[in-house]
């Protein structure tokens, strides 16, 4: 997505008093026609998690807008759980061996990506060791916070690797190269194993 059209839906949403309602939202879709409506969902949710982190002794008082955060916060939850399902039935679809998080938690890693690939494979001329799943929209600030969170810790131990955003990203961000982080907004259509 480019950074003046973010910019646009940014300034729509900021113009809303929480919460950002389905209704407000169903409008965003017909008004930005070209943009998924998962993707101006995640914007949205991302904004009023930011939100009720800059005002949070406001939202300790009013206990039902805290408890619609922390709803949508177990629905994210619950959707990230779809796409790594979703990652993992490419990834066996496409006869790539891999290892998941759970698997590697047991033999000892206590940071883990959510696909270690048994052998790497080639996307964009570039070696991927790990894949990322992440059901949101990266903006910058988001993208940021994942890399010095997680992705800096997988690159250490696992080498280069991948986050797929399933719900888009600023396109700058792919501009960034994080010494071999690279960063899609799906399955790798082409990729290349070794033989």
């Amino acid at each position: 997505m480019k950074l003046t059209l973010y910019k646009e839906i940014i300034n729509c949403l900021q113009n809303r008093k929480l919460p950002i309602t389905i209704e407000y939202l169903r409008e965003l879709t017909e008004k930005f026609a070209g943009t998924k409506e998962e993707t101006l969902y995640s914007i949205a949710d991302q904004l009023n998690q930011r939100r009720a982190k800059a005002t949070l002794w406001k939202h300790s008082r009013e206990s039902n807008t805290l408890f619609e955060t922390i709803l949508n916060c177990l629905l994210c939850t619950s959707v990230g759980e779809e796409y790594e399902t979703f990652l993992k039935k490419k990834l066996r679809e496409s006869n790539i061996a891999f290892l998941d998080e759970n698997v590697l938690r047991k033999d000892g890693y206590d940071k883990t990506p959510d696909i270690k690939l048994e052998v790497p494979i080639g996307v964009n001329g570039k070696v991927v060791n790990w894949i990322e799943s992440k059901a949101l929209f990266a903006d910058e600030e988001c993208h940021k916070t994942y890399l010095k969170e997680q992705l800096w810790s997988y690159w250490n131990r696992f080498g280069s690797g991948l986050v797929i955003y399933w719900f888009g990203y600023i396109d700058d961000l792919n501009f960034q190269d994080e010494k071999g982080i690279q960063i899609m907004d799906e399955f790798p259509t082409e990729f290349v194993q070794p033989s």
